[in-house]
């Protein structure tokens, strides 16, 4: 939407701990203030089968859609 940005980047591998790698979609949440200027919210990092349900609605462009009443 226009005052929220998911930013998804490449699979990586990282280390978590100091014996802990995990593989995922390093993930920055940028929000847009009042004053127009784009901030870090969040920076997450997300598995392959969470990033793909997550992106589908941003790019079927039903992100900010109301689930329909059952």
């Amino acid at each position: 939407n226009d005052r929220r940005i998911e930013v998804f980047f490449e699979t990586q591998e990282l280390t978590v701990k100091r014996d802990e790698k995990v593989q995922g979609h390093p993930v920055v949440m940028l929000t847009k203030s009042r004053d127009g200027a784009w901030q870090v919210k969040d920076i997450d990092l997300r598995e392959t089968k969470d990033f793909v349900a997550r992106a589908e609605p941003y790019l079927a462009g039903t992100y900010d859609e109301k689930p329909a009443k059952k």
